[in-house]
């Protein structure tokens, strides 16, 4: 017989798995991409050993960055960010189901590393060995990790205190929203890329949230983090970046710290 519910796949799942689509994993195993894997004797250990180096190593490139500014050649800043923006664009072109040859999917692959998505599935944190997240947990992660460059600032304001100088701060969360600015984007629209059921069922669910329905009431739960990724993410910053380009030419000569605060979209026009 047809099954009328996706709520009923439970009872032929393999591996243990359950829920809709077979989406939720046994016990003591995590959901890394579309595959279940064990959390191992000391999951805790694990999560904690993990984040605390993903939250080391990027504080230590946010403190570089703030420590080489204004000392980073411009050419060299310029090809750092086209490579970035390179390979978060193979990362999105490999979420894109359009039948790619193998050998070019392993190419896309490559860039995983370096979006929102990508990031946490290929570090593997296995955060769900810990905690029974609800469906949009993964969603609501993605949405508050482009914050933490602003937990940054904070920290660095911690250490220099007297010597720190806040244009300089805020001009390298420019910085990273600007060279992360394509995932960022990818994310936002995460809830919009949706997969169809083959006939006769032919609904429609979330690919990066499989247990999701579109239009559904857990969906609808959900829009609102997308709508807040998109104003304060992706409009946010193309208007914060637009005020400095069209503020430029009077601030700039008469207002030092302008320069400073938008040295990442100013200074690669101005002189060498």
């Amino acid at each position: 017989s047809i099954i009328s519910s996706y709520s009923d796949l439970g009872s032929v799942c393999k591996d243990g798995r359950s829920g809709v689509r077979c989406s939720k994993c046994p016990a003591d195993h995590y959901r890394w991409g579309r595959q279940c894997e064990a959390c191992g004797s000391v999951p805790a250990l694990h999560f904690i050993l993990k984040g605390v180096f993903v939250l080391g190593l990027q504080f230590a490139a946010f403190w570089l960055l703030y420590k080489r500014q204004g000392k980073t050649k411009k050419a060299a800043w310029m090809m750092i960010t086209a490579f970035m923006a390179a390979l978060q664009t193979l990362h999105l072109l490999s979420r894109i189901d359009l039948g790619w040859p193998s050998l070019l999917s392993s190419v896309f692959k490559v860039g995983d590393f370096f979006s929102v998505s990508g990031f946490f599935e290929t570090m593997a944190i296995r955060d769900d060995c810990l905690w029974d997240f609800s469906p949009g947990w993964v969603l609501i992660r993605n949405a508050l990790v482009p914050l933490v460059p602003f937990a940054d600032v904070g920290v660095v304001a911690l250490i220099y205190r007297q010597s720190f100088v806040k244009e300089h701060a805020f001009n390298c969360v420019g910085k990273i929203y600007s060279i992360f600015f394509i995932s960022i984007c990818g994310a936002a629209i995460d809830i919009f890329r949706v997969d169809r059921m083959p006939h006769p069922n032919e609904k429609m669910f979330v690919r990066g949230l499989p247990e999701i329905e579109l239009y559904s009431g857990d969906w609808f739960a959900l829009f609102p983090i997308s709508v807040f990724m998109m104003l304060f993410y992706i409009f946010g910053y193309l208007f914060w970046t637009g005020r400095g380009i069209v503020l430029a030419p009077k601030k700039v000569s008469t207002d030092p710290g302008f320069a400073k605060l938008y040295d990442y979209v100013i200074g690669e026009v101005g002189p060498a």
